[in-house]
Formats: C-alpha cells, structure tokens, sequence
C-alpha cells in the first residue's frame, strides 16, 4: 500500500521509528482535530493504531526510546483511532423496507337479484262489472240496468219465449249471456234474497201508502163540496149587499127588477147553505186532512227504513251477483247469445 511504502522510507532516511512515530502521531492528531468538527474523512491516514504498530514493530528502534515511551505512543494511538473512526460517520444500515401493505379489501359485489316474475295483471274492475242482469224466476223478476248504458234493445218476451220461467240474462263486456244452469241460478237466488226481503217491505211501504192516497182523495173531495158551497154563499151575499145598497139609495126601476130577478134565481137554487153550515163543512175536512198527515208520516218514516236497507244491502247483493255471473263465465256454463 502507499501508506507502508510512505512510512518505510521514511524510517529509512530518520533511522528513528519512535521518533517518526511520535510526529507521525501529532500530525494526525492535528488533523482529527478540524475533522471532527467539520465532519470531513480522512480516509488517507488508514487506521491510525494499525500504522503506528507497524511503525514501532520494526527491528531498528531509537536508543532514546524505552519501553515506557512506546506504551505512552501506542496509548495514545488508540483514542486517535477512536476519534477517526467517529469523524467518519459510517452510512447507517437501510431501514428495514416496510412490509407490504396488505391488500385492500375488495368491497362486496352486490349481485342484483334475479329479476322477479312479474304478478299476473288482475282484471279491471271495469272489465268484471256487470251494468245489466235479469234474474228470472217464474213471475218475479230481479233486474239492474245502468242509467249510463244505452237503451236496452233485447226482446224479454222472446227471452221469456227461448229459455222459459227460470234464467238469467246479462251483458259484459259488449256480449250478452244467458245462464240456464240450476246451481247457478240457485247461488243467484240465494244471493238475491237480502234484495228480495227489501222489496217485500217496500211493498208494505207501498201499500200504506196507497191507504193514505185513498185517504187523501176523500178528503179532496170534501173539500171541493166545500169550496163550491162556499162560491154559493158568496154569490147570495153579493145579491144582497147590491139590493141593501139600492134601497139606500135612488134607483130607477129597471135595476129593481134585475135585483128581483137575481134573487129568484138564488132561491131556486138546490143549497141554501149560509156561511155557518160552510164554517162547519171546512172544520170537518181540516180534521180528516189531519189524520191525512198523521199517516203520511208513518209511510215517510216507513220509506226512510227502507231507502236505508236498500242501500246498505244493493252494494252487497250486486257485488255478489258479479262474481256469481262472472264465475259462470270462467266454467263455461253461460251461453253467448250471437
């Protein structure tokens, strides 16, 4: 190495290895000194001890150097060595290279949900609903026509005539059927039965009040007696406020005798009925136009019931009725008129 080459010849022209070891030593002292401070190497004085061991280990010693002196040397090569070695700060070891970061967590796939099978469409109510029906059972007749429909055209009679006393006739949906099946017209009847138990009520109510009608005409006529005997009276007392007004004053003779001529015409009349025997004809009426009024009254309570239970049960009855005639359909068991 230069630096074994550079001390040999140097302990060649010196003849003193203690003495060059000793001022190779205060020259590298001197040197530290700056670099420690400034941090700058110094790699060209290799190791210090190492040199100066070599320097010293060399046969041709100084006469003037002991024992003790080389130990002192050699003693205060070693904290040189030190301070070299701490002038050049060795590069830390790397950092251990961070562990891989661990992979993210992949989000959950959200998988749509297979496509549901889409409900079957029910039917419209519009397509269900039955404006027109005819229940027919022997001589009574059940019925509902729609007033939004157009006039019906079908022959009852004729109906009557094709298919007998017991059937039903309906319209849906632009056709017209006939149902003549006895379990059908059976469920139709049953179904209709709440409908039937109002109709025989308004019939009561009907028939109240055909009483009171008969009620009412009679009392009509005793009225119209009493009017026109009331139009005699007023007649015989304008004749005579005519004939008190002539005697009271100057008239000629011609006026008399129309006077005279008006009352024999009153009294050849078939009434003489005065204004009291009228009073008395009017108070009898105004009592049966009372009891009149006292049964109207019950017919209208009578009816009001009726209109009620008519409309809590036609809802239920039509609606039942529907799905009777519509059912009929499905099974086949109402016949299509063409």
């Amino acid at each position: 190495m230069a630096e074994e080459a550079s001390d040999d010849a140097a302990v060649a022209v010196t003849r003193d290895r203690a003495s060059y070891a000793e001022m190779l030593l205060e020259f590298i002292q001197r040197g530290v000194r700056p670099a420690a401070c400034q941090g700058v190497g110094m790699a060209r004085y290799g190791r210090p001890e190492a040199r100066i061991h070599r320097i010293l280990d060399g046969a041709a010693v100084s006469r003037g150097l002991t024992r003790w002196r080389v130990a002192a040397i050699v003693a205060l090569a070693c904290p040189l060595a030190y301070l070299v070695a701490a002038a050049h700060p060795q590069a830390a070891p790397p950092a251990p290279a961070a562990p891989p970061a661990p992979p993210a967590p992949q989000s959950p796939v959200s998988l749509a949900a297979p496509d549901a099978p889409e409900p079957p469409v029910p039917p419209s109510t519009e397509a269900l609903t039955i404006r027109r029906y005819m229940i027919v059972s022997g001589n009574s007749t059940a019925t509902r026509w729609d007033s939004n429909d157009a006039p019906d055209r079908f022959d009852r009679d004729a109906l009557r005539a094709r298919f007998g006393q017991n059937f039903a006739w309906f319209r849906k949906g632009g056709n017209e059927y006939v149902v003549t099946d006895a379990g059908i017209l059976a469920e139709l009847q049953q179904a209709n039965e709440p409908q039937n138990q109002v109709n025989r009520r308004q019939s009561d109510v009907n028939a109240h009040q055909d009483v009171v009608n008969s009620m009412q005409a009679k009392v009509n006529a005793l009225q119209h007696e009493v009017n026109g005997l009331q139009q005699e009276v007023n007649r015989r007392q304008d004749i005579v406020d005519r004939i008190q007004s002539a005697v009271e004053k100057d008239v000629n003779d011609e006026l008399i005798k129309k006077l005279q001529e008006a009352i024999k015409q009153l009294q050849a009349g078939k009434t003489s009925a005065s204004q009291d025997a009228v009073n008395r004809r009017q108070t009898q009426v105004n009592d049966e136009q009372r009891k009149v009024n006292d049964q109207q009254q019950i017919v209208n309570k009578l009816q009001h019931e009726v209109n009620d239970l008519e409309r809590r049960v036609s809802a239920e009855c039509n609606r039942r009725i529907d799905e009777i005639l519509n059912s009929a359909v499905e099974q086949h068991k109402a016949q299509q008129l063409m």
